[in-house]
């Protein structure tokens, strides 16, 4: 607790601790509002059930666990350039959705929302409502990004660069928010 005395009277009592629990239950409402609402945007959709495919793929093509399909087919089968395929199973690899082994590739147990783009998308769009100061694409608001939500800048590149496909889209709903 904080006291502010002013010519020995008391004028202001303020519970620190409570102030801060209370801007971070905002937050994370603010946070689960967004979520909610982007789940729910076209190009979200598109893209996240892009990567879901993927995975389908892999584990609906396994024997004893491991997808021994070439990249070439697993390709054909997603529906997009071989270069597309190939960019987006970058991507799982990176966040370990799927491993590479032995002539092939193995699904992990790691769900695609915990993906670290996927997981800082809102918390990246609460921020921006919270902090305007940090609502341009410049390198230094990317790195306070980062640094505020302790992650990589690279990972708030790759988040925002989803963030921007989705407000992007025709039919995004998320201009109520101010953000674009």
């Amino acid at each position: 607790m904080v006291t502010i005395k002013k010519d020995n009277q008391l004028s202001l009592e303020v519970h620190v601790n409570q102030i801060k629990e209370d801007v971070k239950k905002g937050e994370l409402v603010l946070e689960h509002e967004i979520f909610l609402k982007l789940k729910k945007e076209v190009g979200f959709k598109e893209e996240y059930e892009g990567y879901e495919k993927l995975l389908d793929i892999i584990k609906d093509n396994e024997e004893n666990n491991i997808c021994r399909l070439s990249k070439k087919k697993i390709s054909e089968l997603y529906g997009m350039s071989y270069t597309s395929t190939l960019n987006k199973m970058n991507f799982l690899v990176r966040y370990d959705l799927i491993r590479q082994v032995d002539g092939g590739f193995v699904r992990t147990e790691e769900k695609l929302n915990n993906a670290i783009p996927f997981f800082i998308m809102p918390k990246i769009l609460a921020l921006k409502i919270l902090r305007p100061d940090l609502r341009t694409r410049e390198r230094k608001n990317y790195k306070k990004q980062a640094e505020i939500l302790s992650v990589s800048l690279r990972e708030i590149q790759v988040a925002d660069g989803f963030i921007n496909y989705v407000i992007g889209h025709p039919e995004c709903s998320l201009y109520q928010y101010g953000l674009i």
